[in-house]
């Protein structure tokens, strides 16, 4: 299965596939935008072998981004 991290930028995208990776395979930066392609990792989640695609996709689509209000 392959999943794709996706949404605005700088909200841990990049954390987040390093994280569920366990190692360090994204460069992780506060400066938006560091992530320009599409970084692609294989990893075995829970028994389930997972192609994780973490993306800077976002930026071109200009998904709206949270501002904290409900």
């Amino acid at each position: 299965m392959t999943e794709v991290i996706a949404g605005a930028p700088n909200v841990g995208k990049s954390t987040l596939t390093n994280l569920l990776a366990q190692r360090s395979v994204v460069i992780v930066s506060s400066t938006p935008g560091t992530t320009r392609d599409v970084v692609e990792v294989s990893l075995n989640l829970g028994g389930y072998h997972v192609r994780l695609a973490d993306t800077a996709v976002a930026a071109r689509l200009r998904l709206p981004r949270h501002t904290g209000d409900r």
